[in-house]
Order: C-alpha cells, then sequence, then structure tokens
C-alpha cells in the first residue's frame, strides 16, 4: 500500500512540475516585453471575428448588450474600459459565450495587446538603411579618412582626378554627382577600383556608404 501510495505520490509531483513548466513557457512565449508588439489588425481581429463578432453575440446587427466588435473602434473601448479581458478571462462573464474558454496563448495575446495601449496597426518597419542611422560624422568619415583621403590619393596635397575627399562638402558632392564614386568603391566596371592599392572595402563599409547615399547624404 505505502508503494502505491509513494508511486501515486511521485506521478503528481512530476505532473505538477510539467504542468508549471509549461505554463512557465506560455508566459516566456508571450512576454509583452520580448515578443512583436501585438496591434489589432495582425493578432487581435482575427480571435475577436472568430469568437466575439458573430452572429447573435458581438456583431453589428446583434450587438448583445450594446457591444458591437466589428469594428477596432468597438473592441478598443471594452478593451480599455476593462469589460473585454474581464469577459474573455471568465472573471465577470464567460466569453464566447457557450463555447470553451480562449486558449492561454489567444488571452496572453488580449493581454498584451491592452498593456500596449491597443495599437490598431503594425509599427512602420523601418528599411535597412533607415535602421543603421548612417550619418556622415558618425560613419562615413572615418572610411574616407582611412581608405580615400589619404597622401597619393584624394587628399588635399594630392587631389588625384581633381577629387578631394577630406570635408563632408566634398564628399557629398561626389557621391551625389560624382559620376564613378560608387562605382568605383563596389568594383565595378566602367570606373578605376578604389582604394587604389588596396583590398576591396568590406561587405559592411560598402553597405554604410550605400544607405548613406539612399538616406540622403545626413552629416550628423
Amino acid at each position: 500500500m505505502s508503494r502505491y501510495i509513494l508511486i501515486l505520490g511521485g506521478f503528481l509531483c512530476g505532473w505538477l512540475i510539467l504542468d508549471g513548466c509549461s505554463k512557465d513557457k506560455a508566459q516566456q512565449i508571450f512576454n509583452c516585453e520580448l515578443t512583436e508588439k501585438i496591434n489589432f489588425q495582425d493578432h487581435i481581429k482575427p480571435v475577436i471575428d472568430q469568437h466575439c463578432a458573430v452572429s447573435g453575440c458581438h456583431d453589428a446587427q446583434t450587438a448583445a448588450k450594446g457591444y458591437d466588435f466589428s469594428t477596432y473602434e468597438g473592441v478598443k473601448e471594452q478593451a480599455e474600459s476593462g469589460q473585454l479581458l474581464c469577459a474573455v478571462k471568465w472573471e465577470c462573464s464567460n466569453m464566447p459565450k457557450g463555447g470553451d474558454q480562449l486558449a492561454d496563448s489567444l488571452l496572453q495575446q488580449i493581454e498584451c495587446w491592452v498593456a500596449n495601449q491597443t495599437p490598431e496597426m503594425p509599427d512602420t518597419v523601418l528599411s535597412h538603411c533607415d535602421s543603421l542611422g548612417i550619418t556622415y560624422t558618425k560613419d562615413i568619415k572615418a572610411i574616407m579618412d582611412q581608405s580615400c583621403a589619404t597622401g597619393g590619393c584624394h587628399d588635399a596635397g594630392t587631389a588625384s582626378g581633381s577629387i578631394i575627399l577630406e570635408t563632408y562638402d566634398q564628399v557629398k558632392d561626389q557621391a551625389l554627382n560624382g559620376v564613378c564614386f560608387l562605382t568605383s568603391i563596389k568594383w565595378e566596371s566602367g570606373c578605376s577600383t578604389m582604394p587604389q592599392g588596396q583590398a576591396q572595402l568590406s561587405a559592411e563599409t560598402i553597405d554604410k556608404i550605400d544607405c548613406w547615399i539612399e538616406n540622403n547624404t545626413p552629416e550628423n
């Protein structure tokens, strides 16, 4: 008998540990600070359309208890009042009516959405170049000083090809108007390869110059 109790106790203990781990894992997956920002259009609307804004419940025609969840504004109003979470978490009423409670992952999405001020649309995704924030002072000047505006090349004393690359205005002019600035740096046909007599600039460095020009050559 005691052996049976020990086995049963061990089984229950293991089940509780696994259950706790699975809940911890679910919480980690939807940590509002770590995951992508939940928005209405991509995440909440599909849940509401399937479980709430249905005929006989909170669609525009029925609007049970005066709640119309067929629009962003209708859902947002109840989310900000606390009524939406209260209902879907089965704390003040059981929604969806007559169905199972929403899965934990969906409840956590709704909680994150409310916690993040109920955004309607996804954040504007920065382009690759915008995300780098390349400027002349922070990034490009060091590249020019090390690889271009050097003795025997494009410093003021040499001015190879009548091109000087020592100042912002000089580099900007060549970047925007020079026929061979990017072509030479990228070692493309039609222009001399630069830096002359040295290895080609790294792909990362060329990408920085490319992005700087794409973003209209900001100085600072």
